[in-house]
């Protein structure tokens, strides 16, 4: 069954609780301590702590120097130089930012931007523990040793003894006051040395071994005497006639004394920790060790035994102690314990809070006063409440349901059906309808006294809404986490949304709103409605809002959201805006992480809401956590409007650290790069987001999140520059940090001049593979046109030896038969004028047997008996023709001359016959690269289908002039149109045409082609 979440204390139990609860406003117990140890990475024994002004805390311990930027320690290596020891003794930081560290084995290093100077026993430096570090103002840097006092005046160090009138060999303390005088404390009395004097004075406490010295606000020095375990207040001589707290002893026995701004003495104990003693009870108490505080390792400071302080630049305290580093700072808040796991918070009369604790039985106001003795009232246990519109609070219990309105609770009585049901929420609109959602009934509405089931579409009947909110136009808004959805009721009608409608926030938890602007948290996220639709919210950076428990509006400050990370705020502007755009993602701040808080968030409280945040009467907001409730002004939580400082930390490449003030110039290639970096920010460190950019690589801003390395790989050739820019969690951002260049040179196949000589190579071989190339098709040519020479020259013997002898017989026994007819007889005219045609034929014969002898040929005989054809043709065919020969007089191979003889032939005989032309011309070009034998007719062209298919159906010559050039190892082309006529072009390349190829023509050729 549902269990009480708003229940009302007890009037007996208030005093008591209160009295153990609310601490004195200046004690240590108030501030939120944090501590650092081995587990976090700080090794060693904590003896001096400085913060330089990049905001760097530094820490030097027994084992080592530590850097911490508020998130990680680092133990520090320079960049350049080493540190002389490891054990540190003592820090001091100095104007111009640098970092002075002591050493326990007479040593000190002097660390400027990453470089260490060392400085021991072979510079002058005394030989022993470094006790401390401080600086005069005329600069000079002052150490107290266990074996001297040194000054060091920026270019040698030089031990003090008689010629500055000091009377001892060693030191203890150092201090320079406001007025820049110098304060040293030794095993016997405390000195000083006036700021530009050369001679230490006396400055009492004789017998007494100072080991701190320290200085309020109001001019009073504090100094620790280690043989009597006191801490004495004292004047400077120069504001003796100011000073007014002189001779106050208190006997706390202190390693160091620590005056903050706020007020107040710390005290570094041996075997109590940590000590406080405000400035109140210093002038009020005589017993001041007493009433002074302390916090020890049972309320978990890191070690009994403290050594050392330090206020930072936020306010906050560090204590050095034996086993780690602790931190204490204020709260920025009001805490109040109320003894219980839990704390629900309600808005009571005249604007105070009533938080209502869930092991006591009856709510309890802020300031501890009932608003009326509510137990001899109510009965049983409250289970729930809330305060409406109309300012009336409604109170429930297991069976019966209150309202308390101006100092009156009056009892409305519940459906007689459902008396037994757990109520989950109730909500009243302006008209003073009351809606009440009963766990397995559904939703009531109570009207002049009367209630009546309303059925919500979308939901069903029998399930209760676990919130219910009535916004400023009288519309109710009920939630279903169950069922993950929100119906909205207004005028009678119900509309229902679920994650079709960007309600996509896993369970929702809380609905609430301020005018127009009506917001919805779940346990995935936040989402806004726009007038129709809701609309998830994530943050500029992407972020979710995960798991929301409560949403709390402020009429001047926008809305404030407990979350399972802590309280986010977002302004009233911002959201207007963005409902406005219709925007998916928002600005907003942390400004209370949970690690900032005492306890953590109350969260939800299945099955039904309760609130868990509220605004008091004078603006104050009370947010419950486990144990209690804390109250947040509103005003002391404006945004950090300084930008923070961003570093570049490391360097590695390819798995080896270089400084980053001098990085070498790297070669051929980085196959990994890691750039290390931070902005250091002693509070909310882990909220810094980063963005980096590597000029030459990245085109934008990469968002790095959180992360603070940038990792690259496989970087080429060029010069690179590589920038960070950090932002806090108010979203103010830094400039640029410094730019870190580096170079990365090519190797020698990586120049230039090599990628040119890698091309010219290519284009030698791709020439020489073609000259193989071209040499194997000629010699595959040459082999072919041998094998048909020979078969020529064959066939040229054979008809030599044989047809023409038996023609020319033949024409013999033909010219005796023709000498024996009469020479009057028609018959022998014809005879002998066939026996003149026969020895026509017989002169052809004989010029065919020369061809296929394979005799060279000059090109005009080629040209002459293309000319000779195309006469013959003319003589059939009436057209103009004309022969045209260009280039250079050249031997023909007579293979290829008979073939393009052929070619020519065929391409005449087609042109004078089919092409209709009034002009045929042919032309022979001879170049050193080819022969060219072009026929051009003004015809009526070749049709395209024709072109396209290559020949005419049963014709042969386009045909055989194709497979007779590309049998040829030649090119045959051909254009044709109707209004240009047509071009067959026959190109043979010269290592086929021509008998014998000087080697002028092959650089010609060379030339040519390239």
């Amino acid at each position: 069954m549902f269990r009480c979440r708003l229940l009302v204390l007890l009037v007996s139990s208030l005093i008591a609780l209160h009295a153990q609860s609310v601490l004195p406003a200046a004690t240590m117990h108030q501030l939120h301590h944090t501590s650092f140890t081995f587990k976090d990475g700080l090794y060693g024994e904590v003896r001096a702590l400085a913060q330089t002004k990049d905001g760097f805390l530094w820490v030097g311990t027994s084992q080592g120097l530590y850097r911490f930027d508020g998130t990680s320690f680092e133990n520090y290596k320079p960049e350049r130089g080493v540190l002389p020891d490891v054990a540190v003794t003592s820090l001091l930081v100095v104007d111009d930012g640098s970092l002075w560290v002591g050493f326990e084995h007479g040593a000190v290093a002097h660390i400027t931007s990453g470089v260490s100077t060392a400085y021991d026993e072979h510079q002058n430096f005394p030989y022993g523990s470094t006790r401390a570090l401080a600086r005069t103002p005329d600069g000079a840097i002052w150490a107290a040793a266990t074996g001297s006092l040194a000054r060091f005046d920026g270019s040698r160090w030089q031990k003090i003894r008689y010629d500055w009138n000091y009377p001892e060999r060693s030191a203890s303390g150092l201090f320079v006051d406001r007025q820049g005088t110098l304060w040293v404390g030794t095993s016997e009395r405390l000195v000083y040395l006036p700021a530009h004097a050369h001679r230490f004075q006396d400055g009492g406490f004789k017998g007494a071994w100072i080991v701190a010295i320290a200085q309020s606000a109001d001019g009073v020095l504090w100094a620790s005497d280690g043989n009597t375990d006191t801490v004495q207040s004292f004047c400077t001589p120069l504001e003796s006639g100011t000073c007014h707290r002189s001779g106050i002893k208190i006997p706390i026995g202190s390693w160091a004394v620590l005056t903050p701004r706020s007020g107040g003495l710390w005290f570094a104990t041996e075997t109590l920790g940590a000590r406080y003693l405000a400035d109140t009870a210093l002038s009020a108490v005589s017993d001041t060790a007493r009433v002074a505080e302390s916090f020890g390792p049972a309320e978990g400071l890191s070690g009994r035994l403290c050594s050392t302080f330090l206020e930072d630049s936020d306010g906050d305290i560090w204590v050095g102690t034996k086993g780690g580093l602790d931190r204490f700072r204020s709260w920025n808040m009001d805490w109040r314990e109320l003894g219980t796991d839990e704390v629900h918070l309600l808005p009571g009369d005249n604007g105070k809070p009533w938080f209502t604790p869930v092991t006591l039985p009856l709510p309890l106001q802020v300031d501890d006063r009932f608003p009326v003795e509510l137990r001899s009232l109510i009965d049983q246990p409250v289970l729930a409440a809330t305060r409406s519109n109309r300012g009336n609070v409604w109170l429930f219990t297991h069976k019966k349901l209150f309202r308390w309105s101006s100092g009156n609770l009056t009892e409305i009585p519940r459906p007689h059906e459902l008396q037994d049901g757990n109520v989950y929420s109730i909500a009243e609109d302006r008209k003073g309808v009351v809606w009440l959602s009963i766990g397995g009934h559904g939703e009531y509405r109570y009207v002049s006294g009367t209630w009546s089931f309303v059925p919500v579409p979308g939901a069903e009947p029998d399930i209760a809404a676990t919130n219910a909110y009535v916004d400023d136009t009288d519309r109710l808004w009920l939630v279903y986490d169950a069922r993950r959805l929100v119906s909205r009721i207004e005028n009678g009608k119900a509309t229902t949304y679920s994650s079709v409608d960007e309600l996509a926030l896993g369970h929702p938890n809380v609905i609430t709103g301020q005018g127009s602007k009506l917001l919805v948290g779940g346990t995935q996220g936040l989402a806004y409605f726009d007038g129709h639709r809701f609309k998830r919210l994530v943050g500029s950076h992407d972020e979710a809002f995960s798991s929301v428990f409560d949403i709390l509006f402020t009429p001047k400050d926008g809305a404030w959201i407990s979350t399972v990370n802590g309280i986010i705020h977002i302004s009233g502007n911002d959201l207007a805006h963005c409902i406005s755009t219709s925007c998916n993602s928002i600005r907003f701040d942390l400004v209370a992480p949970n690690s900032e808080l005492p306890q953590p968030l109350v969260g939800p409280s299945p099955p039904a809401y309760q609130p868990t945040s509220v605004r008091d009467e004078k603006g104050g907001l009370w947010f419950a956590v486990h144990g209690g409730a804390v109250r947040v002004d509103p005003r002391a939580l404006a945004p950090n409007p300084i930008p923070p400082s961003t570093i570049i930390k490391s360097f590695q490449a390819d798995g080896k650290s270089y400084s980053t003030k001098d990085l070498p110039t790297f070669h051929s290639k980085l196959h990994s790069l890691q750039i290390d970096y931070t902005a250091p920010s002693l509070r909310l460190n882990q909220q810094m987001r980063y963005r980096y950019r590597l000029d030459h690589w990245d085109t934008d801003w990469q968002d790095a999140g959180l992360r603070k390395q940038a990792i690259y790989s496989n970087l080429g050739p060029g010069t690179y520059v590589f920038q960070v820019i950090s932002c806090n969690a108010q979203g103010v951002c830094s400039t640029a940090s410094q730019p870190l260049t580096f170079l990365v040179t090519p190797a020698f196949y990586q120049t230039g001049w090599f990628r040119a000589l890698l091309l010219c190579i290519s284009a030698l071989s791709l020439w020489f593979l073609y000259r193989l190339r071209l040499k194997i098709i000629l010699q595959r040519s040459n082999a072919l046109l041998l094998e048909r020479m020979s078969e020529r020259e064959r066939i040229a013997q054979d008809l030599h030896d044989t047809f023409l002898q038996s023609v020319q017989g033949l024409m013999l026994k033909f010219q005796t038969v023709a000498s024996e007819i009469r020479t009057d007889d028609p018959a022998r005219a014809r005879l002998e004028s066939t026996l003149v045609q026969s020895d026509q034929v017989l002169l052809e014969g004989r010029r065919l047997i020369s061809t296929l002898h394979g005799q060279e040929h000059p090109p005009n005989a080629l040209l002459e008996s293309l000319r000779e054809i195309g006469t013959e043709l003319q003589l059939l065919h009436p057209t103009q023709f004309s022969v045209e020969f260009q280039g250079v007089q050249r031997e023909l191979n007579a293979a290829v001359c008979e073939e393009i003889l052929s070619f020519g032939r065929e391409a005449l005989t087609n042109a004078f016959r089919h092409a209709e032309a009034t002009q045929i011309s042919l032309v022979l070009r001879l170049s050193p690269r080819d022969l060219r034998l072009t026929v051009h007719d003004d015809g009526i062209g070749i049709e395209e289908t024709i072109l396209a298919k290559g020949f005419r159906a049963g014709h042969w010559g386009l045909r055989t002039m194709r497979d007779r050039a590309k049998r040829l190892g030649a090119r045959s082309m051909l254009k044709s149109s109707p209004q240009m006529g047509t071009t067959i072009e026959l190109v043979v390349p010269a290592e086929l045409a021509y008998a014998n190829r000087s080697p002028h023509m092959l650089r010609s050729l060379f030339k040519a082609r390239s």
